[in-house]
């Protein structure tokens, strides 16, 4: 658990890259599967995975007090530079987190479009 937060928190890695890719991956599967149950299902993930990275800036200064109360100096200056990142992060959170409740409310209704029946 302890490196996942380290993830989330400090990495340049978009999460936001790894949800769509996983929607991605999950919406040609079930293309060619012909089981739109697992769009769906995806989007129970991408909810989770996108509200962490709406919460990641709440998470990283959670962090920096545990790590100050345990006598590790936080820097500041880090502080600062993420501060930006993690409003944008914010923002994509939570958009991605509507996007995720709709796919995982309503994924498994597209088998219903005309175009993507086998």
């Amino acid at each position: 658990m302890n490196r996942l937060i380290e993830w989330l928190v400090y990495s340049r890695f978009p999460i936001a890259v790894t949800i769509i890719f996983l929607y991605l991956v999950t919406f040609f599967t079930s293309l060619h599967i012909g089981d739109w149950s697992i769009f769906a299902r995806s989007g129970s993930i991408g909810t989770v995975l996108s509200l962490l990275l709406s919460y990641r800036g709440t998470i990283r200064e959670a962090r920096i007090r545990h790590d100050h109360a345990n006598s590790i100096n936080p820097s500041s200056v880090e502080t600062l530079n993420y501060q930006d990142s993690d409003r944008k992060a914010g923002h994509w959170g939570w958009v991605l987190a509507m996007a995720s409740c709709v796919i995982w409310g309503y994924g498994d209704l597209l088998v219903r479009v005309s175009w993507l029946q086998k």
